[in-house]
């Protein structure tokens, strides 16, 4: 490997399978598809060296390369079923990249298509945060507050009844007083080299907390979350 400085690079997971909103990487949020939202904001990050897009999936391929996605590679099927973990899937393509540039990668950067309002600035603040954090950081993911999830609203079904999921605290506490909690809301994930390979793991035990507002914060699992989507978009567009 070269000498020079570890870097940062992006990977973009969309493998064509999806069983929630089917063809779900290509579905249009704001006029575009998610795939390519995702590819936008990784080309315009700073801090990143390269923003590679990993799929199985030629017409996903196609989709990405028409808005400047750098598509290398097709993932191998083995890497692409409804079973194959997301740190595979990066492995394969941090392998890629550094036989390809002869270059150490320190650490990727994982956004999901699926999530398609984070941004440019985002991911480089996200990054800035992380390179803050070493040595001893080796992940980071970004969170929302839980705002009306929070576990004080939350029960188990006993029948029908309700235990509490979290006992002993007094689950009337006024929203404004709830300690703070966070949701990973799925925008941008950052896993240092040496966690992904040693132990197959994309997060840490106790990684870095990138935060984020709850209109940037829409993921896609369901249809409805398109729409959901499209409205915080807009949402956005109109507060600038």
């Amino acid at each position: 490997m070269s000498a020079a400085e570890p870097v940062i690079i992006a990977v973009i997971p969309a493998r064509g399978g999806s069983k929630g909103v089917p063809g779900k990487n290509l579905r249009t949020v704001g006029g575009l598809p998610l795939v390519a939202h995702a590819i936008l904001a990784g080309n315009a990050a700073s801090g990143l060296a390269a923003c590679i897009v990993s799929t199985d999936d030629a017409e996903i391929a196609a989709v990405s390369r028409e808005h400047g996605g750098h598509v290398p590679f097709l993932r191998p099927a083995e890497l692409s079923s409804d079973q194959s973990p997301t740190w595979a899937a990066l492995q394969h393509a941090l392998r890629w990249y550094e036989a390809e540039y002869n270059r150490t990668v320190l650490a990727v950067v994982t956004l999901q298509p699926t999530t398609p309002l984070r941004t440019a600035e985002d991911i480089d603040a996200a990054i800035a945060m992380f390179r803050a954090g070493q040595p001893s950081a080796d992940s980071l993911i970004s969170v929302c507050e839980a705002g009306e999830h929070h576990p004080l609203t939350l029960y188990y079904a006993d029948g029908d009844q309700l235990d509490p999921l979290l006992k002993g605290l007094n689950p009337t506490t006024r929203r404004q007083d709830f300690p703070p909690i966070y949701w990973r809301n799925g925008a941008i994930y950052i896993t240092r080299r040496d966690l992904l390979f040693t132990l197959n793991r994309v997060v840490s035990e106790r990684p870095l907390a990138y935060r984020m507002p709850k209109l940037r914060s829409a993921n896609i699992d369901a249809p409805f979350d398109i729409e959901l989507a499209e409205l915080m978009l807009d949402w956005n567009k109109r507060s600038i």
